[in-house]
């Protein structure tokens, strides 16, 4: 089995990571995590927190990631 490399997509500062896990009958399934970007002081960090006023990005990008990922779409 191969280890490859997670794919990211972002929607301003939201963020998919998504990584192809091999399951033990030999198939892939798909993981995502979501995290936020966020500046403190020079250094850029991330969370996976959000706020309020991230939420509707947020749905938008699950959304789109959802969508993408059950057609079967090459996302990344």
């Amino acid at each position: 089995m191969k280890t490859q490399r997670p794919k990211q997509i972002r929607l301003g500062r939201i963020k998919a990571t998504i990584w192809e896990n091999d399951k033990k009958d030999g198939s892939q399934s798909p993981r995502v995590v979501f995290s936020k970007l966020y500046k403190l002081g020079e250094n850029w960090k991330e969370c996976n927190a959000f706020t309020c006023r991230d939420l509707l990005l947020l749905a938008k990008l699950i959304d789109g990631v959802r969508s993408n990922l059950y057609q079967g779409k090459q996302i990344y």
